[in-house]
């Protein structure tokens, strides 16, 4: 990590007419919250949970609780409570909501917490393409409609014993009455709903009043396997002459093909790069 680059993705941000900023895994675990692994996070808001079911990380415990919709209810509200309502902004967020400031800007993240609307940023220009905790659906797909989540995953949060929620107080659909559930989908684009297909309006439109003006494309902690968000932003920040393309990630810093030229590298410790910039 060098503070060169740091400065240069400063100065660039400072000048910026357009901010475009793809999120996944790795920006979470900047800030400390890793759903792969049976970390002291994970044992503190976790661990009766992981007692119940057996589960050694959130991912799994969330995948052997399908099938049984109180241990379900019990993981999606323990982490909508734990890793929504309750976030305070890290060393990530903090800074990334100040150096952006009312800057012109699009988030594409497949992270589902909802952190960004934590952080500010308006949910009109954050896409989420997995879904989020912060909205819940019906489970028996006979709608589009999509219900706020704070108030029932508190409670159901509240009334979890031996890993399972109270199943008196899982909100029904109001149109068929089956089980609402949250709003995580990590298919949503093969599907994309009325919300979607407005973002992409939205993306588009700014992208056009931008173009040719100083675009900055912040990557943070995307991997490999998230390739719909770094096509995304490859095809937004392509034949821009005045663009910055930076790219933070741990160990896997890899330039989009044709961009080399305009991308900067920072690998390594994100918080810590973050936290830099902010004094620059």
């Amino acid at each position: 990590m060098r503070v060169d680059d740091l400065r240069h993705i400063r100065q660039a941000l400072d000048t910026a007419d357009l901010v475009l900023i793809g999120a996944s895994n790795g920006l979470d675990m900047a800030e400390g919250l890793n759903i792969f692994a049976p970390d002291a996070h994970f044992a503190e808001a976790y661990g009766d949970l992981a007692q119940a079911c057996g589960a050694r990380s959130v991912l799994e415990g969330m995948f052997r609780s399908r099938g049984n919709l109180a241990q379900a209810w019990a993981w999606q509200a323990r982490f909508a409570c734990r890793e929504w309502l309750d976030y305070e902004l890290g060393a990530v967020m903090g800074p990334l909501r100040k150096l952006v400031g009312q800057t012109d800007h699009f988030v594409l993240t497949c992270n589902m917490d909802a952190r960004f609307m934590r952080a500010g940023f308006d949910e009109a220009f954050v896409m989420q393409t997995e879904g989020t905790v912060a909205r819940m659906v019906c489970s028996a797909s006979c709608c589009d409609e999509r219900h706020a989540s704070a108030e029932a995953v508190r409670a159901l949060d509240a009334s979890i014993v031996k890993g399972a929620v109270d199943l008196r107080l899982i909100p029904a659909c109001p149109h068929c009455g089956a089980p609402l559930t949250l709003a995580v989908d990590e298919m949503r684009l093969q599907h994309p709903d009325a919300e979607i297909a407005g973002q992409v309006d939205v993306l588009r439109n700014l992208h056009a009043r931008h173009r040719g003006g100083n675009i900055v494309v912040l990557e943070l902690g995307v991997g490999m396997r998230n390739g719909i968000i770094k096509q995304l932003l490859a095809q937004a920040a392509a034949g821009e002459p005045n663009l910055t393309y930076a790219i933070f990630n741990y160990n896997q810093v890899v330039f989009p093909q044709g961009l080399e030229a305009r991308c900067v590298g920072v690998d390594g410790d994100m918080a810590q790069a973050f936290e830099t910039m902010a004094r620059l």
